[in-house]
């Protein structure tokens, strides 16, 4: 099967992007607009680097004829890579992540090579920021030290995290705002920091404190299988004493290492991405407040409601007519 390729080293620069695409038969560059197009198929990337290193922006927006392989090599550079995908599916070795397999945000240091497909005639869609730690302490000001033990694991790890709504949207907006002319440049910066403050918010919550979270990448995979099983059947979720007992964990060890990669229990995982789903039915469909709530495995709808205030911080209701 064909494929083709893209890779990049300690520093993402524009000689590095320009040598991944002189295998297109077409390609130009045009300020921080990257172009190729060929028989392997068509790339658009958009490069921000304007804090001295400390906050590089690579904006994506790809479709492929062939699979494509991207390996980041970024060792012995001290910072993290944030990458968010919209509506794509990507596979890292052999755990899925992206459109219907949730985890649309991947988050990892930079101690060791981490390759990533996709297969043919998809698109790929998002941003990577590459952030180093000291920007990131300046992004969360006091609340540092909530994250900080794992941000400075000095050995290679890598967590994920489901995108809300508003994430979605300021991706969105990082993607469009390309294909415009002015403010491209203000707008991009405005919308990142933006959007990298909502992840810092949903970090806080999820993993304050969290210690440890290096997995082998048997264990991984492993990890990702329960959570696969679990968004296949989102409304019957399996119980963890049959997680446990098909794929030969302790319940406990399970629970930890689930939590370690995704910040929650199985239960939770389960229970937000419910909710994360019945945000879009509140905002984006005509559904009653009853219909939704049945349509995401709730029988009680005063029960739902509770819920959804209690992770959005504010009613089914009042979020529709905002």
């Amino acid at each position: 099967m064909s494929s083709h390729s893209f890779s990049f080293g300690k520093k993402i620069t524009a000689s590095s992007i320009l040598d991944n695409l002189k295998h297109y038969e077409e390609h130009q560059h045009n300020n921080n607009h990257f172009w190729g197009k060929g028989k392997q198929g068509e790339i658009d990337l958009w490069w921000y680097d304007d804090f001295d290193h400390e906050f590089q922006i690579l904006v994506f927006d790809m479709s492929f004829k062939e699979d494509f392989h991207f390996v980041d090599n970024q060792k012995d550079f001290d910072c993290i890579t944030f990458r968010f995908f919209l509506e794509t599916e990507v596979i890292y070795n052999q755990m899925k992540v992206g459109k219907g397999n949730h985890a649309n945000v991947v988050i990892y240091n930079s101690k060791k090579s981490v390759p990533t497909k996709v297969l043919k005639d998809q698109e790929l869609k998002g941003v990577t920021f590459r952030i180093t730690r000291e920007f990131i302490k300046k992004l969360c000001n006091d609340r540092w030290d909530l994250i900080a033990n794992f941000i400075e694991n000095p050995k290679d790890w890598m967590i994920h995290e489901s995108l809300d709504l508003e994430m979605e949207r300021l991706l969105k907006d990082i993607i469009v705002i390309q294909k415009g002319i002015e403010g491209k440049y203000g707008l991009t910066l405005s919308r990142s920091v933006e959007l990298m403050t909502y992840l810092l918010i949903q970090l806080f919550k999820n993993r304050a404190n969290q210690k440890s979270i290096q997995l082998s990448d048997e264990k991984l995979v492993e990890i990702f299988k329960i959570k696969d099983l679990l968004i296949e059947n989102l409304m019957e979720p399996p119980p963890i004493t049959e997680l446990s007992e098909k794929f030969g964990i302790n319940i406990g060890v399970l629970r930890t290492n689930f939590k370690n990669v995704f910040g929650t229990s199985p239960h939770q995982f389960v229970m937000n991405e419910r909710l994360i789903e019945a945000r879009r039915l509140v905002k984006f469909t005509e559904l009653n407040m009853t219909e939704i709530s049945d349509q995401i495995g709730y029988t009680d709808s005063s029960h739902f409601a509770k819920h959804y205030k209690r992770k959005f911080g504010i009613s089914p209701l009042s979020d529709r007519k905002k």
